[in-house]
């Protein structure tokens, strides 16, 4: 789940009726309804001019301005997202790379018929639980 963000809760506003207004007028039955409340508490929003800051902030990402705060949002997403992408389709690349030289490599050893053991150190040997005896030396051959 992502932190909740309070920074983008607008702080100013614009007065209700800018926004009733910009969102063309709904009728106040229509807003009712979308707002879960009575129908008369519509229209005493409307005749008074204000309505609680709730309603105000719901009606705010409706407008223009909401839009276009949530557009700018969703472009900064989309371009984070985007660079990430091409960061990890080079990552891709490179390891992809990586691999093909090492598996070129392991072919090269094969056909020389060389075959490489790791030793490991007395002192790690018996100190670890996982090895029980020292690993053989490097040896030459099939």
């Amino acid at each position: 789940m992502q932190p909740v963000t309070l920074y983008k809760i607008p702080r100013h506003l614009p007065p209700f009726m800018v926004l009733w207004e910009d969102i063309g007028r709904p009728h106040p039955a229509t807003l009712a309804d979308a707002l879960g409340v009575d129908v008369r508490t519509v229209r005493r929003w409307i005749k008074a001019g204000h309505a609680p800051r709730p309603v105000a902030l719901a009606l705010y990402w409706l407008t223009r301005w909401g839009q276009s705060e949530i557009d700018a949002h969703l472009h900064d997403k989309a371009r984070l997202l985007a660079g990430m992408v091409d960061s990890l389709t080079r990552e891709l690349s490179a390891l992809r790379n990586r691999l093909t030289q090492m598996e070129t490599a392991q072919a090269f050893a094969q056909a020389a018929a060389v075959r490489v053991t790791p030793r490991i150190p007395r002192r790690l040997a018996t100190r670890s639980p996982l090895i029980h005896r020292p690993a053989p030396a490097i040896t030459y051959g099939a």
